[in-house]
């Protein structure tokens, strides 16, 4: 009954009562058993500070206490080899997609795993996450990835032609990604829209890598060699991952 909600394995154990009439005694009172054990934690509401604190029990006990070298090193510093840019969506965590340990990567989740530009004021907290991660820890890798059925990337596909907006926040900021709006539109006006939001899904990042160059601290990383940037796509839905480098034609910066 792996993966069934316990509705479902209710079901199937009431099924199996009625249909087996020459269950054993034992075998009949042990899925009677059962069936009130589930019926009975169907009916406890949900706890959020019980399942934090077995959550972290969990951690501790299967995590932190097996691996005392692992964060004997942690609590030295960090090292990170990796910035990743990915979405807040809950399915979508890149320590579990990817199996990152801890130490292993610098994350920054937000709506759409978008990158605006380079703006001191604007977007003053994605910059101060790339430069620490950039210039401070210095990692060597930064990915973006995007992910199948994104919230964000429908609502961007969805705003008038007009820019009419209706919430407070999102639309305004998942129009950082409007070029990749206005691509996937030219190019595929006779695809549905499902498959405009997810052409525009990997559309999306690649405007985000585009935007890490406008960072001058990202810049003079590729054109050193000391930083690559890499688009990526999971698609939870097929159990599939895409990943790609850009091949940008950029110069060192230059001073006048």
């Amino acid at each position: 009954m792996a993966g069934e909600t316990y509705e479902e394995a209710l079901a199937e154990l009431t099924k199996l009562i009625s249909e087996k009439a020459d269950l054993g005694d034992v075998a009949a009172a042990k899925i009677k058993q059962l069936t009130a054990e589930l019926e009975a934690d169907g009916s406890k509401p949900f706890n959020p500070d019980e399942r934090i604190r077995t959550g972290f029990a969990y951690f501790k006990n299967e995590k932190y206490e097996k691996n005392p070298e692992l964060f004997g090193e942690l609590a030295q510093g960090q090292s990170p080899k990796f910035l990743v840019f990915a979405c807040s969506d809950s399915r979508v965590c890149p320590s579990h997609v990817l199996d990152f340990q801890p130490g292993e990567a610098f994350m920054v989740r937000n709506i759409a795993n978008m990158v605006p530009p380079y703006d001191k004021t604007k977007f003053s907290g994605t910059g101060a996450a790339i430069e620490y991660a950039v210039s401070h820890l210095k990692v060597e890798n930064i990915v973006v990835i995007g992910h199948s059925r994104c919230g964000g990337i429908k609502g961007l596909m969805s705003i008038p032609d007009d820019g009419t907006t209706a919430s407070d926040f999102i639309e305004q900021w998942v129009q950082i990604c409007n070029p990749a709006k206005s691509k996937v539109k030219a190019e595929a006006t006779k695809v549905d829209f499902s498959d405009q939001c997810t052409n525009c899904e990997k559309a999306a990042v690649n405007v985000s890598l585009g935007n890490l160059l406008t960072y001058p601290f990202v810049r003079d990383g590729v054109v050193n060699n000391t930083l690559a940037l890499k688009g990526a796509h999971y698609d939870f839905v097929n159990g599939s991952f895409e990943l790609w480098d850009l091949d940008y034609k950029i110069s060192p910066s230059m001073t006048v």
